[in-house]
């Protein structure tokens, strides 16, 4: 860990004095850019909700508990419901339990044909708690409607059928179109 922060420091650290100047400045020129809108309004996670999302996967890695999507896609709704009930108590300022605040991170090669244990030639994985992510893809899907308001062609992230693949092959035809 040490070792990865003291290689990305280099990177990061003293980029930016004052945090909330930088945000403000930021704010201010990016202003007529920046959507805005009534506050959306989320209702409480509820069981069936949470139970639904875990039930249809991707049943993707385990966290470092040992509990796995997987897992929780046989649970009974009655877990679900008592989750939602945590969930619902955190996301109103309570803490997240010790035992899901944790996660692990892996190093991959970024050239595997010439592997190096250099920091910046490796690309990090980070894997979440189990039930962090059921949380985190429960609100993404419900914040849903919100994201269509604001959603552009050029948004890869959070967008529903838009990602990493979809930005690289819209860059290569780019390239590649500019060459012709």
């Amino acid at each position: 860990d040490q070792t990865v922060r003291r290689a990305y420091d280099k990177l990061y650290k003293g980029n930016v004095e004052d945090l909330h100047t930088h945000a403000k400045d930021f704010v201010n020129k990016y202003e007529d850019q920046i959507f805005t809108n009534d506050e959306f309004q989320l209702d409480d996670l509820d069981g069936q909700t949470l139970m639904d999302i875990c039930a249809h996967g991707p049943y993707t890695a385990g966290s470092m508990d040992g509990f796995s999507p997987r897992d929780m896609s046989i649970l009974p709704l009655h877990f679900f419901s008592l989750l939602a009930q945590l969930l619902n108590q955190i996301e109103k300022g309570g803490n997240w339990p010790k035992g899901l605040l944790h996660g692990q991170s892996v190093f991959l090669h970024k050239d595997p044909c010439n592997p190096s244990n250099e920091p910046m030639k490796l690309r990090g994985l980070l894997f979440l708690c189990t039930v962090y992510r059921a949380w985190g893809k429960a609100r993404l899907l419900l914040v849903r409607p919100w994201v269509e308001l604001w959603k552009l062609d050029s948004i890869f992230a959070a967008v529903p059928g838009q990602g990493a693949q979809d930005a690289w092959y819209l860059m290569a035809t780019t390239f590649e179109h500019a060459l012709l």
